[in-house]
C-alpha cells in the first residue's frame, strides 16, 4: 500500500523563546501522534490480525485404543448374571432398524453390527473362559474404547481422566393404599396438566431441547418445584395419588433411586418405577450439606444424609426443598426398568450418560466395592472389574466422567449404593470388522 506522506508546515519564527519552546514541543507530539498513526495503518493494511489462540475442543467421550493398551479383563462375578443383561441389550438391538447408527465416540457402527457384537460376547461367556483365554480372544476379536473421564486437575491428558463411579438400588419402602395417621405422604402418578415441549421448531440452536412445565391460558410457565408440591398442595386435583408412606424422608430417597417396592399395610405389594419429572434441574443435597458444613465430606454417603435429616426434623423441610426435582411414579408389573425399556439386572446394568454413549453397548469397568460385617458396617474396599451392559441413565449422570451401578435391592445394595462414590475406569467393547465408519 502506499502511505500518503503529509509534509510539515513551516512555522514563522516569532522572536519569543517561550513561544518557540511551545511550539516546538507541540511540533514533536504532533509528529509521534502521526508516527503512531502511520504504524497502526501499516498494520491494518498488511491484512495482518495478530494470532487468535485455537481453540481447545473437547476430546471425544470414547477414545479408541491399541491393542497393547488394552486393560486386563476379569469378572470379579465369575460371569454370573452376564448372559442375562447381554440378551437384553440384544433384544434392544433387535428392535432397532439394522442401519441404525450406533456411536462409540468418534466411529460409528450399525445396529446389526452390535447385534453380531453381543452374540458373539455370550458365546464367549457361555464357554466360561479362563482369564488368559478371554483376555487373547478379546484382543484378538473385539475393538475396546475407554471413557474420557474427568482428566486430573491441571492435566491436558483427558484420557487419562478416571470415571466416578456411584450406585443405586431398589428401596423396600411400607405404604398403603388409603391415607392414615401412619401413612400420610402421598406418592403421585403423573399429573394432568404437566406438558412437555420440544423446542427444536423454533430455531436451530434450540434442536433437541425440550422444556417441560403447563399452559396457564395465556403463557406456559415451569411446573411447581418440590416445596410447593409437597408443602403448598400445588398437585391438588391435578395427579393421581398411586400410593401412601410414611415418611417424607423415605419418598425423597425413592424419587432418588427412581424405582422401588413398596409392601402394603393391606397385603401385598406393588412395584413403582419413574413415570416423569416435574423438569426442574437435579441439585444434590449430600453437595448442599457439604458445602453448609453440616456434614464432613469423608462422611458423606446416603445413609449419613438420612441420619442428618431425622436428627434435624426441623431442616427437613429447608434441605429437600433445595433440590426442586419432583419424581412421578406408576406401577409396573416387573422392574426396576431401565432407560431401554428392559428390567435392571443387579451388579451387572449399568447407567451412564445415553447423550454421548452407545445404548446397550457391554463394558468393562474397574473400581471398587464395599466388603460388609454382618452389622451392615464396612470392613474395607476391594478393588474389582466386571463386564457390565449400558442400560439405563439418570439425571445426575451427565459427561464421560461418570456412571452409576445398579446394585439390586437387598442389604447389601442399600449399603453400596449408598456408600459408593469412587474413581476407577470405564471401557466399551465392539466387534471388529467392519471397519467403523
Amino acid at each position: 500500500m502506499n502511505v500518503p506522506f503529509f509534509p510539515g508546515k513551516k512555522q514563522k519564527k516569532t522572536g519569543n523563546p517561550a513561544t518557540e519552546k511551545k511550539r516546538s514541543r507541540m511540533g514533536s507530539a504532533f509528529f509521534l501522534t502521526l508516527f503512531l498513526v502511520l504504524l497502526i495503518t501499516l498494520a491494518a493494511c498488511s491484512g495482518k490480525t495478530p494470532p487468535v489462540p485455537p481453540k481447545q475442543e473437547s476430546p471425544p467421550p470414547l477414545i479408541r485404543l491399541a491393542p497393547e493398551a488394552y486393560p486386563v479383563f476379569g469378572d470379579d462375578l465369575q460371569y454370573e448374571g452376564l448372559l442375562s443383561v447381554l440378551y437384553k441389550s440384544l433384544e434392544f438391538y433387535r428392535r432397532l432398524s439394522p442401519d441404525r447408527p450406533v456411536r462409540f465416540g468418534e466411529d460409528v457402527y450399525p445396529a446389526s453390527h452390535m447385534i453380531t457384537t453381543t452374540r458373539e460376547l455370550m458365546a464367549i461367556v457361555h464357554s466360561a473362559p479362563d482369564p488368559e483365554t478371554l483376555n487373547r480372544v478379546i484382543k484378538d476379536n473385539f475393538l475396546v474404547y475407554r471413557a474420557a473421564g474427568t482428566p486430573p486437575p491441571g492435566s491436558e491428558s483427558r484420557p487419562q481422566g478416571k470415571v466416578l463411579f456411584t450406585g443405586y438400588y431398589e428401596p423396600l419402602l411400607k405404604g398403603s393404599l388409603s391415607p392414615g395417621k401412619d401413612f400420610s405422604v402421598p406418592l403421585h402418578g403423573m399429573p394432568d396438566d404437566l406438558r412437555e415441549v420440544d423446542l427444536s421448531p423454533f430455531g436451530q440452536e434450540y434442536a433437541g431441547k425440550r422444556i417441560r412445565g403447563r399452559w396457564t391460558g395465556r403463557t406456559f410457565e415451569p411446573y411447581p418445584d418440590r416445596d410447593a408440591i409437597c408443602h403448598e398442595n400445588a398437585l391438588a386435583g391435578k395427579a393421581p395419588v398411586i400410593a401412601y408412606l410414611s415418611c417424607p424422608i423415605d419418598k425423597f430417597f425413592l424419587q432418588v433411586q427412581g424405582s422401588g417396592i413398596v409392601y402394603l399395610e393391606e397385603g401385598g405389594f406393588i412395584r413403582v418405577h419413574y413415570r416423569g419429572q416435574n423438569g426442574r434441574a437435579y441439585r444434590s443435597i449430600g453437595t448442599h450439606l457439604i458445602q453448609t458444613g453440616k456434614v464432613p465430606r469423608e462422611e458423606m454417603s446416603m445413609q449419613r444424609i438420612r441420619r442428618y435429616l431425622e436428627e434435624n426434623p426441623q431442616e427437613q423441610r429447608s434441605i429437600m426443598a433445595f433440590n426442586p426435582s419432583y419424581v412421578f411414579f406408576h406401577t409396573v408389573s416387573e422392574g426396576p426398568i431401565g432407560a431401554l425399556g428392559f428390567s435392571l439386572t443387579p451388579g451387572r446394568s449399568l447407567a451412564v450418560d445415553r447423550r454421548i454413549f452407545p445404548d446397550g453397548a457391554p463394558v468393562f469397568i474397574k473400581t471398587q466395592k464395599p466388603l460388609v460385617y454382618a452389622d451392615g458396617s464396612i470392613a474395607a474396599w476391594q478393588n474389582f472389574s466386571r463386564f457390565m451392559a449400558a442400560q439405563d441413565t439418570g439425571g445426575a449422570i451427565r459427561g464421560s466422567g461418570r456412571a452409576d451401578i445398579f446394585w439390586g435391592n437387598d442389604g447389601y445394595a442399600e449399603i453400596a449404593a449408598g456408600h459408593l462414590q469412587h474413581p476407577g475406569e470405564m471401557y466399551f467393547l465392539v466387534l471388529k470388522n467392519p471397519d467403523p465408519a
